[in-house]
Formats: structure tokens, C-alpha cells, sequence
């Protein structure tokens, strides 16, 4: 036997019952169940990489100084084949990070160099900061890993 929901009932559960869209997935949840509050908190913390260079959307959210700095090093101890293991860098990015033409590499290990060093010990100068961010961006903004940490300069420094 079916049973009806009280009036009351169905309106505490119209006030409760919330729908969460992300992309082609619709999710129904209850706030009251402390199951679903943990399951979006943990949804709501993951965002898919977006692969789509040509529209504009970072594919990473913004890092914090410090870990911009560590992704920054560690780009830089990739294009010198340094043998210590990334501890911040994914196998996709090191692998576009090794892509990068062989005569290149220098000229980027010199431009994140500098830039880490003005971050590091003069990151009052947001002029020259930004500068040599938009020289890096121009020249290596096709590399995901590096475009990343330069978004994240620009919007920390």
C-alpha cells in the first residue's frame, strides 16, 4: 500500500530537497542528510581540467603563493632533466613540459628564474613582476603548465 505524504511532510521536504546541476549530471539531495552534505562538499572541491585551449578558461583554479612558487621550481627543475621526482607537477604537464623544442627550454628555465627570483625577494614590484610574466606568456603561454602559474602570478602578484 502506498502511503500519501502528509501536507506538512511534503512541504519540510520541498523546503529540504535541493538540486545540485554540474554539467549533464542533475543531483537531487535532502540538506538534512549529513550523507549528501559530505558528498557535495567533495563534489564540490573537484573540478574537471578543461582541455580546451581556445576558450579562455583556466584549466586549474588559482594557486597560492606558495605553491606557485614550488610548481614554478618544479618547471624549472623539469626542463633541466633534474632527476628529483615532481611532487606538484601531474604526468601530463611534465609530459608537456618535455615537449617544450630543446632550444627553447634555456630561454623558459631563464624567464621563470628571474621571475621566481623578483617573487621571491622583490614581490612589491608588481611592474617588472608583470612584465615578465607577459614576456613569458607570450613566448610560452602555449605550454599549459607554465600558461597556469602564469595566471596565478597575475592574479596573486
Amino acid at each position: 500500500m502506498i502511503r500519501n505524504p502528509s501536507p506538512v511532510h511534503a512541504v519540510t521536504d520541498v523546503l529540504y530537497s535541493r538540486r545540485l546541476k554540474v554539467e549533464n549530471l542533475v543531483i537531487n539531495y535532502d540538506i538534512r542528510n549529513t550523507n549528501h552534505v559530505r558528498l557535495l562538499l567533495i563534489l564540490s572541491s573537484y573540478r574537471k581540467p578543461d582541455l580546451n585551449l581556445n576558450n579562455g578558461f583556466l584549466s586549474t583554479e588559482s594557486l597560492d603563493k606558495e605553491t606557485t612558487l614550488k610548481k614554478i621550481d618544479e618547471i624549472i627543475r623539469t626542463l633541466s632533466s633534474s632527476k628529483k621526482p615532481s611532487t606538484i607537477l601531474t604526468d601530463d604537464e611534465i609530459k608537456s613540459i618535455k615537449n617544450v623544442d630543446t632550444e627553447d627550454k634555456p630561454k623558459l628555465v631563464n624567464r621563470l628564474e628571474d621571475l621566481v627570483v623578483l617573487l621571491r625577494d622583490d614581490p612589491d614590484n608588481k611592474q617588472k613582476i608583470n612584465d615578465l610574466r607577459m614576456i613569458a606568456f607570450d613566448e610560452f603561454g602555449h605550454v599549459s603548465p607554465v600558461r597556469d602559474v602564469l595566471e596565478s602570478v597575475k592574479s596573486l602578484f
